[in-house]
């Protein structure tokens, strides 16, 4: 276990340890993943985050739906020392990019569904969760 008390060493990592890896971690109308799998795409998340480079301490906002793609990009980003931002999605594009602003996050993860209505702001790096996109941001950590 990692001993610089990142919250994603006690609520990720301990299950792992303590021999429960392959429990359901979270679960979706369309999938679930496991405790390891879940600590796995969070750790290529927080590298892919690493690459894009998103520092330590930055802001991410996260504008998306109650998916598995929703924990993996909080806890990632936790992992890589981040500061997620949850964004309600039920504000108006107003409102979330008022938040976007104010929160000086450098990008935005925003489900694939939602991307369409997201307030576009210079220099904020979008990554679309929900589909290849996503997939493809993991697999560059």
């Amino acid at each position: 276990m990692r001993q610089d008390g990142n919250a994603v060493d006690w609520f990720l990592d301990r299950r792992i340890q303590e021999g429960r890896g392959e429990r359901t971690a979270f679960t979706d109308p369309w999938r679930s993943i496991s405790y390891a799998d879940l600590a796995l795409d969070c750790a290529r998340f927080a590298g892919a985050l690493a690459k894009a480079g998103i520092r330590r301490e930055s802001r991410v906002a996260l504008v998306m739906l109650d998916t598995v793609d929703f924990p993996i990009a909080f806890w990632g980003a936790l992992r890589a020392g981040v500061v997620p931002v949850p964004i309600n999605t039920l504000l108006t594009p107003e409102s979330t990019e008022y938040i976007l602003r104010d929160s000086r996050a450098q990008a935005v993860v925003v489900a694939e569904a939602l991307a369409g209505s997201l307030p576009r702001i210079p220099g904020v790096r979008v990554i679309e969760a929900g589909g290849s996109a996503f997939a493809a941001f993991l697999a560059s950590g």
